[in-house]
């Protein structure tokens, strides 16, 4: 039974990293914690729904449209996210 609690255990510490990273950058605090709810409250359920249906195209579909979303989120870091300055720079 504890070997199905893994993949909850390992999604919890992401979502909760991905709210910290976000409030962390964040310039209005409160309009990004609505937003990623938001965006987590749809993706959950409509997540599956989306990938069944690209699925019943092949098998492979999914994960390529998966991949495509991640090297995106990638560049968008890669491009959009600065270096805060340390305190010794400061």
């Amino acid at each position: 039974m504890a070997i199905f609690m893994i993949p909850v255990t390992i999604s919890t510490g992401f979502f909760a990293t991905a709210m910290v990273l976000l409030i962390a950058f964040a310039k209005d605090r409160a309009w990004v914690v609505e937003l990623y709810e938001t965006c987590l409250g749809l993706g959950l359920p409509l997540g599956p729904l989306i990938g069944g249906l690209l699925g019943q195209i092949s098998w492979r579909v999914p994960f390529f449209t998966c991949g495509v979303f991640m090297i995106g989120a990638l560049v968008l870091s890669l491009t959009k996210l600065k270096d805060r300055p340390s305190a010794r720079h400061r």
